[in-house]
This record gives structure tokens, sequence and C-alpha cells, in this order.
């Protein structure tokens, strides 16, 4: 083969190869095609296509642009090393992409940066920084937090205030507050919530408490037997509450309103509704009504039947009531209404009076029987018989 025929054969080997002459590695003019011979733009690759590089670590493919006439013009590049891919603004040195990889020992890191932008997976059209269009799944080792959320002050880079959610070895699902150290809610698999709940509260029902634990709110069900306190019985729901070491909060039910109406129930188990103020175990501030209402007492007045019990006259009860205007053994209007009635005590005194008036009726029926004897043998002219009753 002489020099013309080669040239010819690499004249024809080019054509296929770049589909014109060009100047190789940097054409000077025409499109440059690798597996085609038709090559619609600068390059055109047609077929698997793997880029290699040794230099890792510094900008390994530049893409650099200007407008025509004019001293605009932007420059990126793409960054390959053990730690993933990055592109870049070269000018801003700003990250706008990066997906690690876990070579050499690396962590696993995929995030974005976009430059004022927003990031949209499923969607072309985000609403938001970032916006999935689909599942999401978040998946992070042990108790590590799965999904950290910060609040930043202005543009500054200072946080004041940072969550974060995670799944704990028990399968509970937890959302804390980083900055505070602590956990505020966590839902157990068995279906338990918790809010600012720890230690002894966790996993009953629903617990509400305060940021320090001591005061605390535990709505249950199926609590057990003397779960928390005596009252509980095996199957009894709850709904039992902490003051912690004060002692002086209660719990309350009441609808939204300014005046005194609902129920509230104080530290030491006193009720009162209708009023917030509580000294007996139930204080009703209104009308009560009831079928029936029994009330358990001592000291019943059956005593007042003992031979030994010391009868008022008629004449001293008389006078006690112009004295003091009302009964003996009685309160007086003005203590009624400054300090109420005991309603056993009360039975117990008004029956008291009910069998001294029957015990002083009997009397006077005697006395009356008596007199009409008399009357009966006067009136007949049997003085005798007189005689004999009046000596009786």
């Amino acid at each position: 083969m002489n020099n013309k025929t080669l040239g010819a054969v690499l004249l024809s080997f080019g054509a296929l190869s770049y589909a014109q002459t060009n100047t190789f590695p940097y054409p000077a003019s025409g499109n440059v095609g690798i597996g085609t011979t038709t090559p619609e733009s600068r390059l055109h690759v047609s077929g698997l296509t793997t880029l290699y590089f040794d230099d890792w670590g510094n900008d390994t493919l530049l893409f650099r642009g200007q407008k025509s006439g004019t001293n605009r013009w932007g420059e990126y590049a793409i960054r390959t090393s053990y730690l993933g891919l990055t592109f870049r603004n070269t000018q801003t040195d700003q990250v706008l992409f990066h997906v690690g990889g876990a070579g050499n020992g690396a962590v696993p890191t995929s995030y974005f940066s976009p430059a004022g932008g927003r990031v949209g997976i499923g969607t072309t059209n985000p609403s938001s920084a970032l916006d999935v269009n689909g599942g999401l799944t978040v998946t992070s080792p042990g108790d590590t937090f799965n999904l950290l959320i910060q609040r930043r002050v202005g543009s500054s880079t200072y946080v004041n205030r940072s969550w974060s959610t995670y799944v704990g070895g028990s399968g509970e699902f937890t959302l804390n507050d980083v900055t505070a150290g602590k956990g505020r809610l966590s839902v157990a698999t068995d279906g338990h919530i918790s809010i600012f709940a720890s230690g002894a509260q966790q996993n009953r029902g629903l617990n509400i408490l305060n940021l320090d634990d001591s005061h605390w709110l535990q709505i249950a069900a199926s609590s057990g037997p003397g779960a928390w306190n005596g009252m509980t019985k095996a199957g009894d729901h709850t709904i039992i509450f902490s003051d912690g070491p004060q002692g002086t909060g209660g719990l309350v039910f009441a609808p939204w309103a300014a005046a005194t109406s609902g129920m509230r129930i104080d530290a030491q188990g006193n009720v009162s509704i209708g009023t917030p103020d509580a000294s007996e175990k139930l204080s009703v501030n209104g009308r009560i009504r009831a079928k029936e209402v029994v009330v358990e007492t001592t000291g019943w007045a059956d005593h007042v039947f003992k031979q030994d019990y010391v009868l008022q006259t008629l004449p001293e009860i008389e006078r006690h009531i112009a004295e003091k205007g009302h009964l003996p053994g009685i309160p007086s209007a003005s203590e009624v209404e400054a300090n109420g009635v005991s309603v056993g005590e009360i039975q117990v005194i008004l029956l008291k009076k009910i069998e001294e008036m029957t015990l002083h009726m009997i009397a006077l029926e005697k006395e009356n029987q008596r007199l009409n004897s008399r009357l009966t043998a006067l009136e007949s002219g049997t003085t005798n018989h007189v005689e004999v009753i009046d000596s009786e």
C-alpha cells in the first residue's frame, strides 16, 4: 500500500469517527461523534461511556459558558474522590450538589445545596426548599437521630432550637428537644403515648409532664390494682396526676368560661363543683338532685329514751327560746349561714328533738288522762274514787 492509498484510508476512518476533519482532542470546528457517524452536537457519544480520572480530590470536569460579546460568564466543575461526586460553582466555591460514597471508610452522604433555589424529587415544580412527591424513607444506625430540624436566627449560623426524631432500640418513636436534651414525645410499639415523659411514667397510656418531670398527668387503661395509689382496682381505667413536692395544684374539668364552672380535685383528693375551694371531700356550689342519699353517721339519738337521760322541762325550753331565738342544741341562723349544716349531724339533732318532744307529749297525755279521770269522778259525785286517783 502506497502513501496515497494509506492517506485515503486514514481520511475515510476519520470521516467515520469524527464526521468531518477535526483537530483532536480540541476540535477547532465541527462536531465529534463517538459510536455514531452523525453527531448532533459538539460531542455526541452513542453507547455506554466511562470517564476515569486519576487526580482524585481535584476538579475533574469543567463547564464554562460565556455570553457572546460580553464579560459575563459562569464556570462549574465536577470533582470526584473517594468521598463521592461533587458539583460546585468554581467562582463562589459553593457546593450545589453532592452524592457521597462509602469508599475507604467514608460515611455515605447525600445532600443538595442549590444557591437560592429549591430541590424537587418526583416533581418539576417544587414548592419549598425540599419537595418530595412520593414516599420518604429515613434510616439511621442505632439510636442516633433520623431527622434533625433546626431553627436559625435570620441568615446567621446560630441555631437557637433543634429537634430530632429517631426510632429506639425497642422500636419506639421519639421526638427529642435536642437543645434541652430531653425527650418530648414517645410512641411505644404497644400504642402507649408519652408526652414529656421519662422514667417511671413511660409506657403507661398517655403521659403529660412538665419540663422537670415533677408535675405530670397520666391517662391509662387497665392500670391494675394499687397502681400509683390505693384507689385503683383490677381493670380500672385511670386519670392520675402528681403536683410534685409542692402539693398545691389540682386537676380541673371545666368548660372554657370565665365563671367558676366545672369540677376540681385538689392534691388532697377533695372535690369541688362550682367553686375552686374545697375543705371537705365534696363541696358543691349549687343545687343537687338525686333519687336517694345515704348518710352514714355515728351517735344516733336513742340515748334520749334511757332512764338516766335528763329531759329539759318545757319552761326551760321556753326561756332558752326567749333568750337565744332558737331551740336548745340547734345551730343559729348566723352559724348556719357562716358554716353550713352537716347533714348527718343535723339529722341526729332533729331526731333528738323529736324524741324529746315525744317524751313531753307522752307526759302531757298521762297528765291529760289523770285530769279527765278526776273530772269524771267529780261529775259523778264519787269522791272516794277521786281521792284514790289523787293518791296514785
